[in-house]
């Protein structure tokens, strides 16, 4: 039985851990208290998108694509600053080229986007979409 989603989302998320943030994050479907609204805190999602045949035969490899969205939610009506250096962080740390492995299986990112900020649940979120693929073998 194949591992490769389990494992690609592993990896996705081993990436984010190893940047070591200082700010709290609420992962898909985990217990999490969101800080007061004087503190950040961000929300991760990793998304994929359909897999496809990369190569044909019964045993050859499929390719996989998603983003990794990630809701950084700071403090509303004190400035951009602090939200704008974080995603200029986390687009850097998930800049084109960068590859994570995960019980032997490669995802490679291909950079990202921040979305212009907005008021959300009375606090300044923007929204970065981190482009990704990954190929595994069929099984």
């Amino acid at each position: 039985m194949s591992t490769a989603q389990s494992d690609i989302r592993s990896a996705i998320i081993q990436r984010y851990k190893n940047a070591a943030l200082s700010v709290p994050t609420a992962y898909p479907n985990a217990q999490f208290t969101e800080p007061d609204s004087s503190s950040p805190f961000i929300r991760l999602f990793v998304m994929v998108s359909d897999s496809v045949p990369a190569t044909l035969g019964t045993s050859g490899q499929d390719r996989h694509d998603g983003l990794l969205q990630l809701h950084l939610m700071y403090p509303a009506n004190e400035g951009e600053g602090d939200a704008v250096s974080m995603a200029d962080t986390l687009l850097s740390w998930f800049r084109a080229g960068m590859v994570e492995t995960y019980n032997g299986q490669d995802v490679y990112f291909l950079g990202g986007s921040r979305s212009p900020g907005q008021i959300e649940e009375g606090r300044w979120r923007i929204t970065l979409n981190i482009r990704w693929y990954a190929f595994s073998l069929r099984s």
